[in-house]
C-alpha cells in the first residue's frame, strides 16, 4: 500500500498512516529509522521508546487504568525523533494515561519542556523556562512545527547558559 502525505484530519491522519492490522500491535512498528539520528548516538533513545512499548502496550500499564501505548502511538514517537534536530539534546521518553508517548527535557522543576505526540497527530507541549512559560497545540505534519523547534532552540541554549 503506498505512503501519502495528503492527510485532511485526525481520522484521516490515523487511517492513511496506520493500516488497521498494525494499531494494536507494537511488533508491527517498523524498526528502520529514515535519518541517522539513530546512528548519530540517539541508539539509546530509540531504546527507550522500544521499551516502552514493552512495558506499557496492556491497559492499566500504570495500575491507575491507563489505557495502552499503541504501534501508532510509537510509531509517530518514532517519526517525531526522526526530525527533531539531532542537536536538540538530552531528553527522555515516557508515556501518560491517555496512551501517548511524551518527551521531556528537563533541568530542574523551572526548567523543563514537555512535548507529547497524540494518537491524533497532534504535537502538545509546556516548558518552564525561569520565570517563563510557553505551551500549545499543532498538527504533526512530518516536521516539527517551527514554534517547537525555536522553543527547543531556546531551551537548549538556556541549559547551555547554565540557568537554574
Amino acid at each position: 500500500m503506498p505512503m501519502t502525505t495528503t492527510i485532511a484530519g485526525p481520522e484521516e491522519f490515523r487511517a492513511t498512516w496506520f493500516p488497521s492490522d498494525e494499531l494494536g500491535d507494537v511488533r508491527a512498528v517498523p524498526r528502520h529509522h529514515s535519518r541517522d539520528n539513530y546512528s548519530l548516538g540517539w541508539a539509546p533513545v530509540f531504546d527507550d521508546l522500544d521499551q516502552l512499548a514493552q512495558e506499557c502496550r496492556e491497559p492499566n500499564w500504570d495500575g491507575y487504568g491507563a489505557s495502552p501505548v499503541t504501534a501508532a502511538a510509537v510509531s509517530l514517537a518514532r517519526q517525531f525523533l526522526n526530525v527533531l534536530p539531532v542537536e536538540s539534546g538530552p531528553f527522555s521518553v515516557g508515556a501518560i494515561p491517555s496512551g501517548d508517548v511524551t518527551f521531556e527535557w528537563y533541568r530542574s522543576p523551572r526548567n523543563t519542556l514537555s512535548v507529547i505526540v497524540d494518537l491524533n497527530g497532534q504535537i502538545h507541549y509546556a516548558a518552564l523556562l525561569g520565570a517563563s512559560s510557553v505551551h500549545g497545540s499543532e498538527f504533526f505534519w512530518g516536521e516539527v512545527p517551527p514554534r517547537l523547534l525555536t522553543l527547543i532552540h531556546d531551551f537548549s541554549l538556556f541549559r547551555a547558559g547554565g540557568a537554574a
